[in-house]
């Protein structure tokens, strides 16, 4: 217990198969166990440094709809991309301050912001690059972006058997032993 009230405690010990020992207590009975309880002072641990973890909801400041949302860490770039409806967004952080303060940037591609039945983003979070997808009927308008939507490039959206809900998209290292691509090609698995 941490931190009890003060008051009276009584400790009630029930020995499960107890070995019979020596008389420990001096009242010339042997004994089965002994034991003893004591109230120390406990500071709980801190956070190396100065350092706590917080937790807080970020919205999107026009607060428009988030229609099947998607986020992606760019652990180069520290931003994070999110998509939700037909536009993307970079979110950039400040965590000098707390609660750290966001800017909010519509970087959307021109041809994934026209309808579209489903918004997905992918974060390859060890290079970087951002993929986002709108399905449109049983194909999809794709782009990825290695500098967090400043600039983009149209990737092919359809692939084998595509269908008219739930595409995807993900990846990461490729399965050893099969080999990466040479470069320029990209360096990771994509699905």
């Amino acid at each position: 217990m941490v931190n009890p009230p003060a008051g009276t405690y009584t400790v009630a010990a029930a020995a499960y198969a107890p070995m019979v020992g020596p008389d420990t207590d001096g009242d010339g009975s042997l004994d089965s166990y002994s034991a003893r309880a004591e109230i120390i002072p406990w500071t709980a641990p801190q956070p190396p440094g100065s350092e706590y973890f917080t937790y807080a909801t970020y919205r999107d400041p026009e607060d428009r709809p988030a229609a099947e949302p998607s986020i992606g860490a760019n652990w180069l770039s520290g931003r994070t991309m999110y998509i939700a409806a037909r536009r993307t967004l970079r979110v950039t952080w400040d965590d000098c301050s707390s609660p750290p303060g966001v800017e909010w940037l519509d970087v959307s591609f021109a041809p994934t912001t026209g309808p579209s039945l489903d918004p997905i983003l992918f974060t390859d979070s060890r290079t970087g690059r951002t993929w986002v997808s709108q399905l449109s009927a049983n194909c999809s308008t794709a782009a990825f972006t290695d500098d967090d939507g400043a600039n983009w490039l149209p990737s092919q959206g359809c692939g084998l058997n595509s269908g008219v809900d739930h595409q995807s998209i993900g990846g990461g290292i490729f399965h050893a032993p099969i080999p990466p691509p040479p470069p320029p090609l990209y360096p990771n698995a994509v699905y």
